[in-house]
């Protein structure tokens, strides 16, 4: 009597679906402890698929600590600290470089997104920010705007910002600075990422995708005997 087994891999292909997707929130850092100071590029490129990097400077983002050195910013809260009841950890990333505005910040994915997030620390007293979502090319394909007058801004604030997209074409997000000329502080914290997975199959349709494989299978079966 002829057996046949379907393949794990046809079932799963047959029934994938959901959505996945990365946060970094610098509380843990893969490898190591977080410390304050420390360089990150792509230490959560493996776990998270993000990768993170100054755009126009050399260096890289590093580690500042709550309420610690070296300084991201400052304000009636103390050095990186934040207004009560904000919840961004111990661990945030800055770009300072030295000069008197924040690098610009590029976070790459592994592979396109359909959402991408993340929150910008402390944006008051005419200070902004631009945020760019760039495709596989390299073409800007969303922007978004954050002042000192959206919701959620504000001395010692974390500010959301997020794409949400109906496709994974997100390759990369941009973020620069475009306030008030003059000395600003800025951290970043809460990077999340999503890419919608295909939709699952349902039952019935699925088990008629899986007669002509079932059928290979009990051919190539038979005619080994």
């Amino acid at each position: 009597m002829s057996k046949w087994v379907l393949p794990v891999a046809a079932v799963a292909a047959l029934f994938s679906g959901g959505a996945y997707g990365g946060t970094v929130n610098f509380e843990s850092l893969p490898g190591s402890t977080p410390a304050a100071g420390t360089s990150i590029t792509n230490e959560y490129a493996a776990s998270e698929g993000m990768t993170f990097s100054n755009d126009t400077v050399e260096g890289a983002p590093y580690l500042v600590q709550r309420d610690g050195l070296p300084k991201a910013f400052s304000g009636v809260y103390g050095v990186n600290n934040v207004a009560p009841g904000v919840d961004v950890g111990n661990f945030m990333l800055s770009t300072l470089d030295g000069n008197q505005f924040p690098a610009p910040l590029r976070i790459r994915y592994s592979n396109p997104v359909n959402d991408a997030g993340g929150q910008v620390l402390d944006i008051d007293r005419g200070e902004g920010w631009r945020v760019d979502a760039f495709n596989t090319a390299g073409t800007v394909i969303d922007t978004l705007s954050l002042m000192d007058t959206t919701d959620g801004a504000g001395d010692g604030l974390a500010t959301p910002w997020l794409f949400k997209h109906a496709g994974a074409d997100i390759a990369s997000v941009l973020l620069s600075y475009t306030g008030e000329n003059r000395v600003v502080g800025a951290a970043f914290d809460n990077f999340t990422s999503a890419t919608n997975g295909p939709t699952p199959i349902p039952l019935p349709l699925a088990a008629w995708a899986a007669l002509p494989l079932l059928g290979a299978l009990w051919m190539k079966k038979g005619l080994a005997k």
